[in-house]
């Protein structure tokens, strides 16, 4: 069960945003894979069409297993060394081996992977058989976020490489959407904490700071922290936020010596209250669009609650 809680950090304001390193996207693809076991060599032109369209695309750099294999040379451990057996570079090469490691649930490291594989993007593809149709599944998968984006399609036999062709368009068609969060901006991508900003009715800034489990996709919340940006020594500070149903959101900061002492959350009751306990839900952009959603309780007109969260998950699969 997700639980958020407001607790004010305020060392949080002194983050900075990660950005994506510099040059050309890397891309790796990972062999195809045949579940069907039905079908002999098509896996080899498979991968074989998926990296030509890579090459051929003029944005991104193809990573082959000999530099993936290069880049992890780079900082290995004589333990790692023993884990792989004596010659860990051919081992390393050896991409459809080491397919499991490029599971989402193993990918929890993001940032980890990405600077030590020298990979931006990955590509996977299957074949697989649902009832009697054959069908080609592809993913490509963001490193630096663990987000992806599936594409998948019926195919023939003698049209498989076609269908991979149109499914390597529609995925190097998301590679930039994969390598977003879907949150303003990124405080800690190996930590996964992200940051909403909210403009008051006033103009000012309100911070909504998540922090995710590690887990992709769709990792869960485990704290959430509700800040203004711009803090006072001493005193209170108000802010109000107006959300899309035209019902506003008071907050109100007890501060001393520039430290939050206690935060109040308050609402005008809704039209038509009750004896039973009822939520409404009240919906508020970022300033990049992203919705929050922020749950009240109500209670014989009384405010039992409130919970707040994203509306969409940030490490999310990209549609």
């Amino acid at each position: 069960m997700k639980r958020v809680m407001f607790i004010i950090a305020a060392a949080v304001l002194l983050c900075a945003a990660v950005s994506l390193a510099a040059g050309g996207v890397r891309v790796m693809v990972i062999p195809f894979e045949d579940t069907t076991g039905e079908l002999k060599g098509v896996e080899d032109d498979l991968t074989a069409a998926a990296i030509d369209e890579v090459k051929a695309s003029g944005r991104y750099t193809y990573i082959s297993p000999g530099q993936y294999a290069e880049n992890w040379m780079k900082d290995v451990k004589e333990g790692e060394k023993k884990l792989f057996g004596a010659d860990m570079v051919a081992e390393l090469k050896d991409l459809k081996r080491l397919k499991p490691m490029f599971v989402h649930d193993e990918l929890g490291s993001i940032a980890e992977h990405r600077e030590r594989w020298g990979v931006d993007l990955v590509i996977v593809g299957q074949i697989r058989k649902e009832g009697e149709a054959l069908k080609l599944y592809t993913e490509i998968i963001g490193m630096n976020t663990g987000r992806f984006y599936a594409a998948s399609g019926e195919c023939q036999p003698g049209l498989m490489k076609d269908e991979a062709t149109r499914q390597m368009h529609m995925l190097m068609a998301k590679g930039d959407a994969v390598q977003e969060v879907g949150a303003d901006r990124q405080l800690d991508p190996v930590m996964s904490v992200v940051v909403y900003e909210i403009k008051t009715a006033s103009g000012e800034d309100l911070l909504l700071v998540a922090d995710y489990t590690a887990r992709r996709p769709d990792p869960e919340l485990q704290n959430l922290d509700i800040m203004p940006k711009d803090p006072v020594r001493d005193g209170i500070k108000s802010l109000r936020l107006e959300s899309n149903e035209k019902r506003p959101i008071e907050f109100a900061y007890l501060y001393k010596d520039a430290q939050i002492e206690s935060i109040n959350i308050s609402a005008p009751p809704p039209a038509v209250t009750s004896a039973e306990e009822s939520a409404e839900v009240l919906t508020v952009p970022s300033v990049s669009g992203h919705i929050v959603n922020f749950t009240l309780t109500w209670k014989g007109g009384e405010l039992k609650g409130v919970r707040a969260e994203p509306a969409q998950n940030p490490f999310g699969e990209v549609k």
